[in-house]
């Protein structure tokens, strides 16, 4: 219900967009019929409406064309084009970090006064379901429900800039890439509900084969030796024996006087 009412805000600010003027939360909260203290919650300013309206939508088009007549029906080759899409439109990063500022700022905003209220429109889990239509029911709910939020973390926004601070890449083409190698891989990580799916080219025919390329895929970290200190072993002296050419060592019994009778 809050995405719908989020969406319909959206819709309504877009609309008068269109007809030559910036519309504001008040404008587009009376097109869409909803209060304005509704309309605020979602959007406490006219930037971060416009932002949402004339520059999200604008970037997302393609996205959006894509999700609503995939290629293929293969799980796979629908979430690698998903992947290269997504991340080609999330490239500008000026545009990116405004965006997250103002995501971040109505949050906070939000928190301050008790409002749960969602501060995004929800896109990236629908372009993931969307995504993951073709597994049906070959993919058991729990197993559904990790792969999409691991999928979350390798998709958007988030993505693109931990790509940028953290990991230290710049090129986007590497990005794109890195990306969409982790969602294949993700997808290729599937439990024994998603084996008989072919993955990133790769037909798996069997249980048996599907059970060892997946045992193959699974990340392991081996143990670490670890040098554990020894207590000092005691060396016993070592006797030698007397030799009749060799000068007996002083000290010894033989080397004492004999005493006289």
């Amino acid at each position: 219900m809050r995405n719908r009412t989020r969406a319909a805000i959206i819709e309504a600010a877009t609309a008068l967009l269109r007809e030559g003027r910036p519309p504001t939360v008040a404008e587009a909260a009376e097109r869409a019929l909803v209060s304005r203290a509704t309309a605020y919650r979602y959007f406490p300013t006219q930037e971060s409406l416009l932002l949402d309206v004339a520059n999200v939508e604008a970037l997302l088009e393609p996205v959006e064309e894509l999700v609503a007549s995939f290629p293929a029906d293969d799980p796979a080759q629908r979430l690698a084009a998903l992947a290269g899409t997504f991340t080609q439109a999330m490239l500008s990063e000026a545009l990116i970090r405004t965006g997250e500022r103002i995501y971040m700022d109505t949050w906070l905003a939000n928190q301050s006064h008790g409002n749960r209220t969602p501060v995004r429109a929800g896109r990236r889990m629908r372009y993931i379901d969307e995504a993951l239509r073709p597994l049906g029911e070959r993919l058991g709910e729990p197993a559904r429900r990790r792969l999409r939020s691991a999928l979350a973390l390798a998709l958007g926004t988030h993505a693109v800039i931990a790509m940028k601070d953290s990991a230290g890449v710049d090129d986007d083409e590497e990005i794109a890439a890195a990306l969409e190698w982790a969602a294949s891989a993700l997808l290729r990580s599937m439990p024994r509900a998603a084996r008989s799916v072919a993955i990133a080219g790769e037909n798996i025919s069997s249980r048996s084969n599907a059970s060892g390329a997946l045992r193959g895929a699974t990340l392991t970290v081996p143990a670490v030796p670890v040098a554990v200190p020894m207590p000092p072993v005691p060396v016993q002296p070592r006797r030698v024996p007397y030799a009749g050419s060799r000068r007996p060592p002083p000290g010894s019994r033989s080397s004492r006087p004999e005493p006289h009778v």
